[in-house]
């Protein structure tokens, strides 16, 4: 039980830690007019690993 306690904690803080390192790298990378896509695809990526993610947990 502590190991599933450690990897749920895991889950949740690892992208908690790396969003502002992403944001940093977005504003660097990307111009002002391309935010919004960059948002959108972002969004779009999100949503179908959790759909995946959610067809796989059924499955199991």
């Amino acid at each position: 039980m502590p190991l599933v306690f450690a990897v749920l904690f895991l889950r949740s803080a690892v992208p908690r830690f790396f969003f502002p390192a992403e944001h940093g790298m977005v504003q660097g990378i990307l111009k002002k007019e391309d935010y919004t896509t960059a948002a959108g695809l972002n969004q779009l990526v999100m949503s179908l690993f959790m759909l995946f993610g959610n067809g796989l947990g059924v499955l199991a």
